[in-house]
């Protein structure tokens, strides 16, 4: 076949996981590992980043967990880090976590 431009939005590579339920019928995909174009190619430009999907337990909604961005900042809980690294969701109180657990003690990332 013809070759088309990687167009912004296109998948590149996917790595994707499913099984089957109850009725030992196929799900959906429940869980992926993405690399996305961020742009249209060219021959000078060719942007792209890496989404972690997953299934919560007890739910059959994949959603992003994880992304690593092109300029290399990394997102846990954010599709969109705006920093080196962007964990959104820590726990503020070290209450019911387990050693090597990280919290956020006020603006201070700590490990349990």
């Amino acid at each position: 076949g013809s070759r088309v431009v990687t167009k912004s939005g296109d998948t590149i590579v996917q790595i994707a996981g499913m099984g089957t339920n109850a009725s030992l019928a196929f799900t959906t995909r429940k869980g992926y590992i993405n690399l996305i174009a961020t742009e249209d190619w060219t021959d000078s430009a060719q942007g792209c980043y890496w989404e972690f999907t997953n299934t919560n337990t007890g739910t059959t909604t994949r959603s992003v967990k994880m992304v690593i961005l092109g300029n290399g900042n990394v997102g846990i809980g954010t599709a969109s880090p705006g920093s080196k690294l962007s964990i959104v969701g820590l726990p503020s109180s070290a209450s019911g976590l387990s050693a090597g657990d990280v919290w956020r003690n006020g603006g201070v990332l700590t490990i349990v």
